[in-house]
């Protein structure tokens, strides 16, 4: 049993769904990386529990619904290999996104 997330919806798994990722393919090491943004309301806000684990890296799973499947980009380019459900991804990047106060504008910071 994990205890590190006493919390969760799931003590045997601990998640999160990230507001957004972004997967790269490394063609010379042939993994996949990922990198996600989450959204907050202000600078100040805390990451939850599964964010925080995230950050640090921990090794997660990625599950995913796909919407639709494509096999070439915009410039007719052939994707990164297919992403297979269950896939152990490295998070190689975290980053805060927040309205700054005064301007309003989108402000991004990176966490890790």
């Amino acid at each position: 049993m994990n205890d590190t997330f006493p919390n969760s919806c799931t003590r045997l798994a601990p998640h999160f769904i990230p507001d957004q990722i972004w997967i790269e393919y490394d063609d010379a090491t042939e993994k996949y990386n990922m990198i996600i943004l989450e959204i907050k309301l202000s600078e100040g806000t805390n990451l939850t529990p599964g964010q925080t684990a995230a950050k640090n890296d921990v090794p997660w799973v990625l599950r995913y619904k796909q919407a639709k499947e494509l096999d070439m980009d915009l410039s007719d380019k052939p994707f990164m290999p297919a992403l297979e459900q269950g896939f152990s991804v490295n998070t190689i990047s975290f980053y805060k996104g927040f309205k700054h106060p005064q301007s309003g504008e989108l402000r991004v910071i990176k966490m890790q």
